[in-house]
């Protein structure tokens, strides 16, 4: 079985509200800028710690360094259930793109996100 996949990253997480004090760690500015607009902003923020698991486990294999929460930021199409994140830190070349599209689903217990390249 042959695939042009170069790496994949997975992440499951239970579906329940991202904790208040740890927001600031994960999501940029930009991404509370939009959480803020949401009813349940804090629920939404655990999709983003989801996803920027599945881009850290996609990203770490091919480029060998690591990636924190607020290196990448997320445009999240909630009727799609897809994402898109911006690498916003120098890329290694073996990555070939600042851009990762990743995909999610949410359950009643879980969220699941995954990214690949």
């Amino acid at each position: 079985l042959k695939s042009n996949i170069k790496s994949l990253g997975i992440d499951v997480e239970e579906s329940e509200p991202l904790q208040s004090n740890i927001l600031k760690m994960i999501c940029t500015p930009e991404e509370i800028k939009w959480l803020s607009s949401l009813k349940d902003g804090l629920f939404w923020a655990k999709l983003i710690f989801s996803a920027k698991e599945s881009i850290y486990k996609t990203y770490f294999p091919i480029c060998h360094s690591y990636l924190d929460f607020l290196e990448a930021t997320l445009e999240i199409d909630r009727a799609n259930e897809t994402f898109s994140a911006t690498i916003l830190v120098d890329t290694c070349d073996t990555l070939g793109t600042q851009t990762l599209e990743g995909r999610f689903t949410i359950t009643d217990n879980f969220v699941y996100t995954a990214v690949w390249l």
